[in-house]
């Protein structure tokens, strides 16, 4: 037997709301992708990737509390 779909509509509001977190997690996703393709950890890059990764961190925190509001 098909499973039932149900259709779920979204006010202007809530679709900003998941349109936000969208673009923050694909922000946070592009810099963990380029750290983890570029970092050189032999070469003292430590630091930056620490710091970069607490904004990548800050991002998907920003995006998962969006989506909370959808």
């Amino acid at each position: 037997m098909p499973k039932a779909t149900t259709s779920y509509t979204l006010d202007d509001k809530a679709q900003a709301h998941l349109k936000n977190a969208t673009n923050t997690l694909w922000q946070a996703y592009s810099i963990v992708d380029l750290l983890v393709n570029s970092a050189d950890l032999d070469n003292d890059d430590m630091p930056a990737l620490i710091s970069a990764l607490r904004g990548a961190a800050e991002l998907m925190s920003n995006g998962l509390n969006d989506l909370g509001e959808v």
